[in-house]
């Protein structure tokens, strides 16, 4: 089984998520249909999208022909889709495939490859990006809202680390889940109220973790705070 950087965390055990959950996205989120064969990392990856994001995983497979047969039926706003499945049709034949069976879904591609050529190969077969298996799970997060407002996945977010793999600044380190949550709402532009009813929190609560990231990255103000999220997180001005 390939090494999932975006895994991040252990989570607990969930329903077999191969089938349809039959929910809806929420107002602000996109339904997604994930492609991933290995059973544990397409359990993981549910249960983070849907546990950290605004948006739904409606359906998911391992299987590439049932992947293009899922699109043609339930027509998803995103598709996550890994590029080497192992079996039956996979990589850029499958992401063509998808492309033709449901033009209006946006692809985003997971691989274990994040080099410049594979990115490049995959955006000229009609993706909207690619987002390394060994990026940490904010990348793809961002990933997944920066496709959500009709934005392309920034090709910097594979090379957001060093040689080593390590996130850019140490200071983030220092962040706890919750202010790093936060720092990603500021890096999409939500007010506090936003956010506080997207984590199920108070408002006053909100504020609390924005100061405390904004104090430990040393920043001086809240424009600080919000121009180093969009920067980090990769997500540009939707103008």
């Amino acid at each position: 089984m390939p090494s999932l950087g975006i895994l991040g965390k252990q989570y607990p055990h969930m329903d077999d998520p191969s089938k349809s959950n039959g929910q809806e996205s929420s107002p602000n989120g996109k339904n997604i249909l994930l492609v991933e064969d290995h059973d544990l990392i397409r359990q993981s990856l549910t249960e983070l999208i849907q546990r950290h994001t605004v948006h739904q995983i409606v359906a998911s497979t391992g299987i590439g022909r049932e992947a293009v047969s899922l699109a043609v039926r339930l027509r998803p706003e995103m598709i996550l889709m890994d590029y080497g499945l192992g079996r039956g049709i996979e990589g850029i034949e499958l992401l063509k495939s998808l492309r033709s069976a449901a033009p209006a879904s946006r692809i985003i591609v997971l691989s274990a490859h994040n080099h410049h050529q594979r990115r490049e190969e995959v955006m000229k077969a009609g993706a909207v990006g690619l987002v390394s298996k060994s990026d940490p799970p904010e990348i793809l997060f961002s990933a997944l809202d920066c496709v959500a407002a009709g934005l392309s996945v920034p090709g910097e977010s594979v090379a957001k680390h060093n040689h080593n793999g390590t996130l850019p600044d140490d200071r983030l380190r220092g962040l706890s889940d919750r202010e790093r949550e936060v720092l990603r709402l500021v890096a999409r532009g939500l007010t506090v109220r936003e956010m506080a009813e997207k984590l199920g929190i108070s408002r006053k609560t909100v504020e609390a973790h924005r100061a405390n990231a904004r104090v430990k990255l040393a920043l001086e103000n809240c424009d600080g705070l919000r121009q180093f999220a969009r920067e980090y997180f990769g997500c540009p001005d939707e103008s």
